[in-house]
Formats: structure tokens, sequence, C-alpha cells
């Protein structure tokens, strides 16, 4: 049964795991700032090559790019709403 309010807890985590929460949230944060240029740079490439009227396979690059949009999963199951 609970006794009271205490703050021993967070005083525990944020005195002597300070190092490895900070390492954590960095680590959090390089991972999505190297994902989100990364997806950028290759969306923009594909974007191009469908683009460009030289391209040999533009229009099966253009198919494929369009039939997953049509059959993605999206964010919620079917039947959810």
């Amino acid at each position: 049964m609970p006794q009271g309010l205490t703050l021993d807890t967070y005083k525990f985590m944020f005195g002597s795991k300070s190092d490895e929460i900070i390492r954590g949230y960095l680590n959090s944060a390089s991972i999505t700032v190297l994902g989100t240029v990364s997806a950028v740079l290759v969306t923009s490439a594909y974007a191009y090559v469908i683009t460009a009227k030289g391209f040999r396979f533009r229009g099966a690059f253009a198919f494929f790019a369009y039939f997953t949009m049509l059959f993605s999963g999206g964010d919620a199951p079917p039947g959810t709403f």
C-alpha cells in the first residue's frame, strides 16, 4: 500500500543514470535526423527519375509508385473505423 508521494526514483535516475539518459536522447535525435535526410534524398532521386523524359523505365517506375500507394496498409488496419 502506498505510503506517500516521494521523488526518490527521479533523484536516483537523474543522479546516477543521467549520462545514459542523455546518450539515449542523443541517439534518438541523430537516428531521426539521419533517417529523415536519407528518406528525403531517396524520395527526391526517385521523383527526379520518374519525371525525366529520357529515362527508359519511367512508366514502370511511376506505375510501381502509384500501385504501392493504392494498396498500402495505411495507419489503421481494415475494420478499425
